[in-house]
């Protein structure tokens, strides 16, 4: 009987060897297989496979006179996907189907343009898009005489003007009382000798400028200071624009200047996020607002309106509402917009007003025909952070699976054993103590000897009383195996 136990006790040992080694072998293979489809996913970028539309504007002209005709194809896909084409320009409308630019220049189109084209692919792929500036110059013509001895007639001189400011626009805080200085740069791009002036529109008696007329050679830049100031004593949200101007271009800066109080006890924070500052017709506009009550902690009543406005200070839409604030409170302040709203520069800004206490805030923000938003480049061989973390995951998620295994069979292992001594504990024990018993009747044993056996005996029987704790072993053979262990302590 005793014999097959033991043979018992080695199949299940041999098992539990021969699985962890069977584990082991399959964890090296599944690293192998990682390997491969880590390789398979940097060629391919994405499991998207897709090759990007391209944007080709090297047939495309950088100039067109007034009165003749431009054309120019922009862009192909190599998959034969349907494209999408857009641009950001008034000058002309991009087929949005092919991709092809076709127009007649007239003369209050002259000027110096950058025209962003873009194009989509209905692939479904993060590398579905490509876009391209196209630099482009509508002229006018002048006509000089120039003497030549074959014909006597005349050549023509073709001029590009342009120039180009280092600012989108102009944001300015100021509280009633104060001034500030703002710079703004302005280069000639251009071919052409440059008279630029400048005009506001809007913001007369908040603004000044050191000098409002100057000429720009070739490639040459000036810079130009903006005096503000915000001594009127009236608190609010101003807006207006600020023209360059010269001969055959004017462009436009939009500018908000936000005029507060001194010594007030509430501070308002509007700000648009940059991805919502562009618009298109049938949007809302949406800005973070933060309200802070600087006056103490007691809880107040804050009467809040919201405006938009165009550019020019016309207001279009607004909204009032009364906020509880004990300390401050932040939250997403949304706007519906006109349906028939046009293209252009808009200022979203919040009035806060509590007792004699006034603040105020506000954010340009613009309403466009196509919004674009750039993509990050698709470069071969190059992953994002989420494709990494796939990769990662495939390779390492095999061995991670099979050493938790390997954890798992080893605690069961154990458990196995110590149930297996455990249950054979009643048969050994009983051998033990019949060998103690013997060779305590052969000899007389010394005083050390007996002690030494009786720790051991008192060992024995706290294991015998664990087993049947835990139900390793019946209740008869939990009190046979008590008996003769207390007999022979009795002995002792």
């Amino acid at each position: 009987m005793n014999r097959k136990r033991i043979d018992w006790d080695r199949i299940i040992v041999s098992f539990v060897i021969l699985f962890v080694i069977s584990l082991i072998l399959i964890n090296y293979r599944g690293g192998d297989l990682g390997e491969t489809i880590a390789g398979r996913v940097v060629g391919n970028v994405s499991v998207c496979i897709n090759t990007p539309p391209t944007i080709d504007l090297s047939g495309c002209g950088a100039s067109v006179e007034v009165g003749s005709v431009y054309s120019c194809d922009t862009g192909s896909d190599s998959d034969g996907d349907s494209l999408v084409f857009s641009d950001n320009t008034g000058l002309f409308d991009i087929n949005e189907s092919n991709g092809e630019i076709n127009f007649t220049a007239v003369s209050g189109d002259v000027g110096e343009y950058g025209i962003n084209i873009s194009v989509y692919d209905d692939s479904g792929c993060s590398n579905n898009f490509s876009s391209g500036i196209l630099s482009l110059s509508v002229v006018g013509e002048e006509e000089e005489d120039v003497p030549t001895p074959s014909s006597g007639g005349g050549r023509r001189v073709i001029v590009l003007p342009g120039f180009l400011l280092d600012q989108d626009s102009l944001k300015v805080l100021l509280k009633v009382g104060d001034t500030a200085e703002k710079s703004v740069k302005i280069t000639n791009t251009g071919d052409t000798v440059l008279d630029i002036s400048i005009i506001f529109s809007g913001l007369e008696g908040f603004v000044d400028v050191s000098e409002t007329e100057f000429g720009l050679d070739v490639g040459e830049s000036k810079s130009v200071v903006f005096y503000f100031n915000a001594l009127s004593g009236v608190a609010g949200v101003y807006s207006g624009e600020i023209f360059f101007i010269s001969d055959s271009l004017e462009i436009s800066l939009p500018v908000m200047i936000e005029v507060e109080e001194r010594g007030i006890v509430l501070d308002l924070r509007l700000n648009i996020p940059e991805k919502l500052r562009q618009l298109k017709k049938g949007e809302d506009v949406s800005a973070k607002v933060a309200l802070f009550n600087l006056g103490g902690t007691d809880a107040i009543n804050v009467f809040v309106k919201y405006i938009v406005k165009n550019i020019d200070g016309e207001e279009l839409v607004s909204e009032e509402e009364t906020i509880g604030i004990t300390e401050g409170t932040s939250f997403i302040k949304k706007m519906n917009l006109p349906e028939d709203i046009g293209y252009g520069d808009y200022v979203f800004y919040a009035e806060a007003n509590y007792k004699d206490n006034k603040a105020v805030s506000g954010s340009l923000f613009e309403v466009v025909s196509i919004k674009h938003v750039e993509k990050p480049a698709v470069v071969p061989g190059e992953l994002v952070a989420e494709q990494v973390f796939g990769i990662v995951k495939r390779v390492y998620a095999q061995p991670i699976i099979s050493l938790l295994m390997i954890i798992i069979i080893l605690l069961v292992g154990l458990m196995g054993y110590q149930y297996l001594v455990l249950k054979n504990l009643p048969q050994s024990q009983h051998k033990k103590l019949r060998e103690i018993h013997i060779g305590l009747k052969r000899s007389a044993k010394s005083k050390s000897e007996k002690e030494l056996y009786k720790k051991k005996l008192e060992k024995q029987l706290k294991l015998v009383e664990t087993a049947h704790r835990l139900k390793y072993i019946s209740d008869k053979a939990y009190k046979k195996s008590k008996r003769d262990v207390e007999k022979v302590l009795k002995e002792l």
